[in-house]
């Protein structure tokens, strides 16, 4: 068993020098007499094809005052090495081996959109693996700072696009073509993002000037608002509709202007937080400002209000004849509302119940209510606290009426455009 077991061994060991004979072999065959400094043809009227297949690995991070965003890229490259093909058979079958990229030719493709420096889309100490066929395969990538311009018009629905162009200057497109594998990029392993989703990316293979090599990538990515909503909208949204609240307080409770006042101040607050949330541009300006700023105009109009209505229900004196009728109107409508006759076609057959004696009270009663509710209205003295709750009702009707159909608007127009 242990003679068994040292033949294997020595087996083993004798294949791994074979292996490694072969490895060293092919490689002196391979690098004899190449110049990594020319194009991988053996004819250099030739055009060299660049394959590219973009793989979006992770949003890092979206800087929107800098207008930068990190993003994380996999490049699988593929070209043909006509100067490297190889019979398998004079090599122990070996089909494929890997190199450093530093030893051989392969595409510097820089990175347009470099925030910082030029960057290239591989390094030389990547490896990549070559076919006996003369095709190869190299997988690299890197970090990327890009710089992407941002539009926070529609914040937080917004939808931002990043173009990312891919360009290799040294030669014309007679000489080399990046072409790449799919119209699309690749999201098979991208890791998920809380703050962006990725939307789409298309892919264009052209020449910025008809000349050289190039290659564009369209990001679009849309942000998770989720936390904007809560955050943001829905409770400066309850803010401004506790301000018509003050119009319900009894004006002689004396808590109508400090209601108003804290409101207002809420706002002040609320505004210093989101500060720090809110993407601070002025080109565009995100118009979910303008509807903050509406908020604490509305908030002092409604404090304005209030104002007012303390002053007209304080106020001595006799009330003039224009808003006495107009209170003696407004009571009318209020308390005499008829009801309309239900019209009927000529044709129709009606049934009259018998009228009784029960139903003929609730008619006089009713009738008598209405007339006492007319007469009272018109022979009560109407007084400044009388004229006070009509301003009361009809400010809180006109500026709830306001508030909500501003609101809506925006938050429509900014979900509908986002």
């Amino acid at each position: 068993m242990n003679i068994m077991w040292i033949l294997c061994v020595i087996v083993m060991v004798l294949r791994s020098f074979q292996v490694e004979g072969n490895m060293s072999r092919l490689y002196t065959h391979m690098t004899n007499g190449y110049n990594k400094l020319l194009l991988p043809v053996t004819d250099h009227r030739t055009q060299v094809n660049v394959s590219i297949r973009p793989f979006l690995v992770s949003i890092n991070s979206f800087d929107e005052i800098k207008s930068e965003i990190a993003l994380t890229w996999l490049f699988s490259l593929e070209w043909t090495e006509e100067r490297m093909s190889l019979n398998p058979v004079e090599f122990n079958n070996i089909t494929s081996f890997v190199l450093p990229a530093s030893e051989i030719w392969y595409p510097r493709i820089l990175l347009q959109q470099s925030a910082g420096s030029i960057q290239e889309v591989g390094t030389s100490e990547h490896s990549l693996r070559i076919f006996h066929n003369g095709t190869v395969n190299w997988l690299t990538g890197n970090v990327f700072e890009i710089v992407c311009s941002v539009d926070v018009t529609f914040f937080p629905f917004d939808k931002q696009m990043c173009n990312i162009s891919l360009i290799y200057p040294a030669y014309g497109l007679s000489e080399l073509v990046l072409a790449p594998v799919s119209s699309t990029v690749d999201i098979t392993m991208l890791a998920k993002n809380s703050q962006w989703a990725f939307i789409e990316g298309n892919i264009f293979s052209n020449g910025y000037d008809g000349q050289t090599p190039y290659l564009n990538i369209e990001l679009h990515l849309g942000r998770r608002n989720e936390f904007y909503v809560v955050y943001i909208i829905i409770p400066v949204t309850l803010l401004g509709a506790i301000n018509n609240f003050v119009f319900l307080l009894p004006a002689n409770s004396g808590e109508r202007s400090s209601v108003a006042i804290t409101v207002f101040l809420s706002f002040v607050v609320y505004f210093e937080i989101m500060n720090t949330t809110i993407p601070q541009s002025s080109s565009p300006v995100a118009y979910i400002y303008y509807y903050l700023m509406f908020l604490l105009m509305y908030s002092c109009i409604v404090f304005f209000f209030c104002i007012m209505a303390l002053r007209i229900h304080d106020r001595k004196g006799s009330v003039s004849s224009c808003l006495q009728k107009l209170v003696q109107w407004h009571r009318k409508r209020s308390c005499c509302q008829r009801k309309r006759p239900v019209s009927r076609s000529d044709d129709a057959v009606v049934k009259i119940p018998p009228v009784s004696e029960e139903n003929d009270d609730t008619k006089q009663h009713d009738t008598r209510y209405q007339s006492d509710c007319e007469k009272k209205s018109e022979e009560s003295e109407i007084t400044w606290s009388d004229v006070g709750d009509l301003f009361d009702e009809v400010s809180a009707k006109t500026l709830n009426l306001i508030f909500w159909a501003f609101s809506i608007s925006t938050l429509v127009q900014l979900y509908n455009n986002g």
